[in-house]
């Protein structure tokens, strides 16, 4: 399929040579395309009502029949129309540009979208063509991404303009429905939907809004596996944006981080718990979650971070009817003394271990060690007196309490130094009972472990 898509053939997959006879509804449409499309001595340019007609030709077909018209135009016709519907002399209205766009999209199948999008001729053409085809849907949208594939690489550009990874990123992120999202993802190879994440961004606004619109179809996507990757390559390209500036670990912030960490907590947002699970299945663990919360430290976003640690915290549902936050930590989903299985203990540590690794890497002031620890304690207040405006103490969780005063003890020693910080985190980030008590035993034993894991892992001066 390679042939299809970033090459320029004289006889390309997908076009038939016209028939002798020209007595068929798709023969006398090729026809009237061809002539209204000819550039003669008498009728030197191609004029707006000429690209009426043409576009008029296809009037009354049915989409099988539509095709067979475009297999049948070379694609020196095609890049001729394309080219001549921009003219400045008689080219279509953005309007009607849209409008055809649309048309080819809901009409054309996936082999004769390759061969029109490969002959676009103008900025932004190939980005309006991929939004229409992602907008139409249907099983075209899916096969026009899958003969897309082999040419995201990162280097194979679709007509003169743009990148396959840009055109892509447009069709699926105009997608409507999850099942087709997860469709089109998965006519992908890991490879390819790798340079998709990574190569669908460049500076400036419309590669932003591809990049956005690519990340915000993939957090609508059924599979957490699938959020969980495309996560890690934003990370990924995070991380590598901040070494490229010599300041990965510095406490600075800048714009151009925005478009990474706006995509990864859209996809976080989705299902922490389980992408946490998946996270741990990676070679890389919870490396790109502590890049993550990197910026959000830097960025001063501990509400964000205590209320997903909130909901890490709640933990998966245990068999009985008390279904506390205390009591699911608390829970050995396996009672076999050599099997012990205390998950939603551990994937609380494993956020708290990454917060904690974002805080000390990026070298946090107290002020925002208080804060991030106080955010995690009560589910997203970053301060005691915004968590207890009266006073007393308040629900965090479900089934748990915890007074102005503990929240307070808890800043405090936050504030501190490094020792007194980690000690901090380790107590906001478990859950409390209806008396406001920590929990014990093995469940507090994994939650530590799972700390100390991350912090070995993925804390840069432990």
């Amino acid at each position: 399929m390679a042939d299809l898509v970033g090459v320029q053939s004289t006889n390309p997959v997908g076009y038939a040579p016209p028939p002798p006879a020209r007595s068929d509804p798709v023969g006398r449409a090729v026809e009237r395309i061809e002539a209204a499309l000819d550039e003669g001595f008498t009728d030197w340019d191609v004029g707006h009502g000429d690209l009426m007609d043409a576009r008029a030709a296809l009037n009354g077909l049915t989409p099988e029949q539509q095709s067979a018209v475009f297999s049948r135009l070379s694609d020196e016709t095609l890049g001729h129309w394309l080219g001549e519907v921009n003219g400045v002399r008689g080219g279509l209205s953005a309007n009607e540009k849209r409008d055809f766009h649309n048309h080819l999209a809901e009409n054309l199948d996936a082999t004769q979208l390759v061969r029109v999008m490969n002959n676009t001729r103008f900025v932004g053409d190939g980005e309006a063509l991929g939004a229409a085809i992602g907008r139409a849907g249907g099983r075209t949208a899916v096969e026009f991404v899958d003969r897309m594939g082999e040419s995201l690489n990162g280097r194979t550009r679709v007509g003169n303009f743009t990148t396959t990874e840009d055109v892509v990123a447009r069709v699926i992120g105009n997608l409507d429905r999850p099942a087709e999202i997860d469709a089109a993802l998965g006519a992908l190879t890991p490879a390819q939907r790798e340079s998709l994440a990574t190569n669908s961004y460049r500076s400036g606004a419309e590669s932003s809004e591809a990049y956005g619109q690519l990340y915000a179809a993939v957090a609508r996507s059924r599979s957490v596996a699938t959020r969980t990757e495309f996560f890690g390559y934003a990370a990924q390209s995070s991380q590598e944006l901040r070494d490229a500036v010599k300041m990965p670990f510095s406490g600075q912030d800048f714009p151009a981080l925005t478009p990474f960490y706006d995509a990864m907590t859209g996809l976080i947002r989705t299902d922490p718990r389980g992408m946490i699970d998946q996270m741990a299945l990676r070679d890389v663990g919870m490396g790109h979650l502590t890049d993550y919360l990197e910026v959000a430290v830097i960025r001063g976003d501990t509400r964000l971070i205590g209320q997903l640690g909130a909901q890490v915290r709640r933990g998966e549902p245990i068999p009985g009817d008390t279904q506390t936050d205390s009591a699911r930590f608390a829970h050995d989903y396996d009672r076999d003394g050599n099997n012990e299985d205390f998950r939603n203990a551990v994937r609380s540590g494993y956020f708290t271990g990454a917060a904690m690794a974002a805080a000390s890497n990026v070298d946090a002031d107290a002020e925002k060690q208080r804060a991030l620890s106080v955010s995690l304690l009560t589910g997203g207040a970053s301060t005691a007196a915004a968590a207890f405006p009266v006073g007393g103490q308040i629900a965090v969780g479900i089934g748990g309490i915890v007074t102005q005063q503990v929240a307070e003890a808890v800043g405090d020693k936050a504030s501190g130094d490094r020792q007194d910080f980690f000690s901090a985190m380790h107590e906001a980030g478990m859950p409390r009972n209806a008396r406001g008590e920590l929990p014990t035993g093995e469940a507090r034993a994994q939650f530590i472990a799972a700390v100390s894991e991350v912090m070995n892992g993925h804390a840069m001066d432990r």
